[in-house]
């Protein structure tokens, strides 16, 4: 266990494949398809870096990302990615409608949009629409037609441990409401 105590994610997040190699982070289990899903601490911090360092290599870094999609290790491990420095992360509600998301992307600032398939269709129609100033869309799973967080995973797995973009530490946290939906601004500044 860590025995120090944490003031920074990133330094967690690094600490997940010393303190923590090897445990388990979680564990799924779907009986009527007998299939069990693991997911080890380790794992998830080098998708972390692979993703991080994916993003910046393609110019994503600095940006406001927002996030939306059901709760899931794909939606935890992007998240957390932004959080560790790349930008300012805006997770947004699933069950947000169509005109909510437009709104509070527009409101947030958000440069680049990061969604589940279940919300594939409020992507394209934010795409064709252009009312917001999203300018990169890009899927958690592979979808037709935009960008995968998959693509950007393997390609951040290509680089040495040694050339692996570096990102901050500090996380910054701001919450606001003005009789629109709450939006909840989450940022690495690399303090």
């Amino acid at each position: 266990l860590i025995e120090d105590e944490i003031e920074y994610l990133m330094p967690l997040v690094k600490n997940y494949g010393k303190g923590f190699k090897g445990n388990l982070l979680y564990q799924l289990s779907l009986r009527y398809v007998d299939l069990c899903i693991k997911r080890l601490f380790e794992r998830l911090r080098n998708e972390v870096y692979a993703i991080g360092t994916g993003m910046v290599e393609r110019g994503i870094s600095d940006k406001h990302i927002a996030v939306i999609g059901n709760n899931s290790y794909d939606w935890f491990r992007m998240h957390t990615t932004v959080l560790c420095g790349l930008g300012v992360t805006i997770p947004l509600d699933k069950g947000l409608p169509y005109e909510e998301i437009e709104s509070s992307l527009s409101r947030s600032y958000a440069d680049v949009l990061v969604f589940d398939e279940a919300h594939k269709e409020h992507a394209e129609r934010l795409r064709k629409e252009g009312n917001t100033q999203v300018k990169n869309f890009i899927c958690m799973q592979e979808t037709e037609g935009f960008e995968s967080i998959t693509a950007i995973l393997e390609e951040g797995k290509a680089f040495r441990p040694d050339e692996v973009v570096s990102y901050g530490d500090a996380v910054k946290f701001t919450v606001g409401a003005l009789g629109y939906t709450p939006l909840c601004a989450v940022e690495g500044d690399g303090s």
